[in-house]
């Protein structure tokens, strides 16, 4: 009998350990397998903050409440996705006891009433899947918007504006050019090439005081807008992170195609 079958629920628990407050949390990701969608029961804690005070936190970008709960229901595609990532999975026999790194246990729910808990091996890939799961949650709780990215080429003659778009909800992802004005129909991106995209964008270092604040660029250039409405110039406001790692090229590169 395949595997995916007899798993009936899992229950997530995160906690991040190694960072300090106000950065440091916990949640837990309750999802229920139904034939059509996932039912999803989420609950984000941050802890550890009745140690500071409270302009600490704001000042670092905080509010006085960052919690975040929600209860609704996971397009079916999570399904598969999130099955197939448990089936594929090793696993260690006991759970790390480290302050070094993030904690991760999966509780499996079996149709028969059996139940079976978990703890990775390949904690980074799963971080990431989790990441994207959290994500849809935020979409669907109006807690985020979907994403939304700009990048600009501008010269004398031409003026050429795409946007990557990205829902996490029903992991599609679009790249749409606008040529002088006119809009073509927009190109339908794999979801592991948009991923790609993504990682590769936020891996760039920003200088906000090089930012362009306000209305689209009018001067010549490449310019790239990472979802926050403010642009930044490719080689002035946004550099590769490191000096050998020429991730901005690669940005170039998947805009440019």
């Amino acid at each position: 009998m395949d595997p995916q079958i007899l798993i009936s629920s899992v229950i997530f628990r995160y906690d991040t350990t190694q960072l300090p407050p106000p950065f440091c949390y916990r949640y837990t990701l309750h999802l229920r397998f139904d034939p059509d969608e996932v039912k999803t029961n989420y609950n984000h804690h941050y802890y550890g903050r009745e140690e500071l005070e409270e302009e600490e936190i704001l000042e670092e970008g905080f509010s006085h409440n960052d919690d975040f709960t929600w209860k609704g229901n996971l397009p079916g595609i999570w399904k598969s996705v999130l099955l197939d990532k448990i089936e594929k999975s090793n696993y260690r026999k006991k759970k790390k006891n480290s302050e070094h790194e993030p904690q991760l246990e999966i509780s499996l729910n079996y149709a028969d009433g059996n139940e079976e808990v978990k703890h990775p091996d390949d904690l980074r890939s799963w971080e990431f899947l989790l990441q994207e799961v959290v994500q849809a949650i935020f979409e669907l709780g109006k807690k985020e918007m979907p994403l939304k990215i700009s990048y600009l080429f501008k010269n004398e003659d031409l003026q050429i504006l795409k946007v990557f778009e990205m829902t996490f909800a029903e992991r599609k992802s679009t790249l749409t050019e606008e040529v002088g004005g006119k809009r073509k129909y927009p190109k339908v991106l794999s979801w592991d090439v948009a991923l790609r995209m993504l990682r590769n964008i936020y891996a760039l270092d920003y200088d906000a005081e090089k930012s362009l604040k306000g209305e689209m660029p009018s001067r010549q250039g490449r310019f790239i807008d990472p979802g926050e409405g403010i642009w930044y110039k490719l080689g002035e406001g946004v550099t590769n992170p490191e000096p050998g790692i020429n991730i901005l090229e690669k940005v170039k590169e998947a805009f440019d195609a």
